[in-house]
């Protein structure tokens, strides 16, 4: 049985950036069933708030307690671009020559006292 009532899903933004979606119903919600893309997700079966982790169209079935459901409208959901520290600044140690015979230099960028311990 489907409910006409309805209930809708909210694209949560911090910063201009999609962080989580969650489902907005004035009726107590059951059971959820969310989809990405059509296909169903288990990882977020019978949660009310979601933190997607793939850009692409997420809906749900919503269940109340009555026995009635509701399919959502798809909401697109867009993971930005990671912004930071390119991965050549953020190299913290280099091991040379490679290959080697079994002698060979560890050099590591730190600008702070750190205890090392190798094995």
């Amino acid at each position: 049985m489907r409910d006409t009532a309805g209930a809708f899903l909210r694209v949560n933004t911090e910063n201009g950036k999609d962080k989580t979606i969650d489902i907005a119903s004035q009726d107590v919600i059951d059971s959820v069933k969310w989809f990405k893309d059509d296909i169903e997700i288990i990882t977020f079966a019978n949660q009310n708030l979601i933190t997607p982790t793939e850009t692409g169209n997420y809906k749900a079935i919503v269940i109340y307690s009555t026995g009635c459901s509701f399919e959502t409208e798809a909401k697109t959901f867009t993971i930005a671009g990671i912004t930071g520290i390119e991965e050549e600044t953020a190299k913290i140690f280099t091991i040379y020559p490679n290959p080697n015979t079994g002698s060979f230099k560890v050099e590591f960028v730190t600008t702070t006292n750190q205890k090392l311990i190798l094995f």
